[in-house]
C-alpha cells in the first residue's frame, strides 16, 4: 500500500505532526462497512523514509466498520462518506495520535513499555456519556467528588479484554456526540 506522491505531500503539508513522527500504525480495510482490516507497522529509518516493520496482521474494526472521526486530519467526511458519532458501532477513520496505555496488569510488570500508563480496575470507567465533561475519558470513579455521566463503561468488569491497551486520540476536544473512548 502506497498514497500516491500528490497524497503524501497533501498530509505532509496538512499534518506537520507526521515531519517529528518516528512510528506510524496503518489500519487498512476493504470498505467504510467493513469489519475486518489489517495493520501494517512503519518506522522512519534513516534518510526520514518510511519502511513497514514486522508482517502485516489482522484486525477488527467496529461491527459496523469505519466512519470519519475527529483528529489531526480534522474531522473528515467533506466527499458524503459516513461520519463517526457515539454509539454506532464504527471505528473512526483519520490521522490520530496514541495518548497513553491502560490495562490491569500491575505497571512494574510492564518496564518495557515507553508510554505513560494507567493501571484499570473495578472503580475504573470509560465515560461514554456526551453529556459529561469527563466524556471521552478513562476515570478513576473514587478520585470524582461529584461524577456527572448516567453511562459509562467499567473497564474493571469487563475482564481480559483490557488486559493491555491504548487510548486513541479520537474526538480529543470532547465533541458531543462525536464519538467517544476508542482504543
Amino acid at each position: 500500500m502506497s498514497l500516491p506522491r500528490s497524497g503524501r505531500s497533501e498530509l505532509r503539508r496538512q499534518l506537520p505532526e507526521l515531519k517529528a513522527s518516528q512510528q506510524l500504525i496503518v489500519v487498512v480495510n476493504q470498505s467504510w462497512p467493513a469489519a475486518s482490516a489489517v495493520i501494517h507497522l512503519y518506522e522512519r529509518g534513516k534518510g526520514g523514509r518510511w519502511t513497514q516493520v514486522g508482517q502485516v496482521f489482522p484486525a477488527v474494526l467496529g461491527a459496523r466498520g469505519l466512519r470519519w472521526g475527529v483528529g489531526l486530519h480534522g474531522r473528515g467526511g467533506t466527499h458524503g462518506e459516513p461520519i463517526k458519532r457515539e454509539g454506532d458501532y464504527s471505528s473512526p477513520a483519520g490521522v490520530f495520535r496514541l495518548f497513553a496505555a491502560f490495562g490491569a496488569a500491575d505497571p512494574t510488570r510492564l518496564k518495557f513499555l515507553r508510554f505513560p500508563y494507567q493501571q484499570v480496575g473495578l472503580s475504573t470507567e470509560a465515560i461514554d456519556d456526551p453529556h459529561s465533561k469527563y466524556y471521552n475519558r478513562i476515570v478513576d470513579r473514587r478520585e470524582i467528588s461529584r461524577p456527572d455521566w448516567t453511562h459509562s463503561e467499567a473497564m474493571g468488569r469487563v475482564g481480559g479484554r483490557y488486559r493491555l491497551g491504548i487510548m486513541v486520540e479520537h474526538n480529543w476536544k470532547q465533541i458531543s456526540g462525536a464519538g467517544s473512548c476508542v482504543f
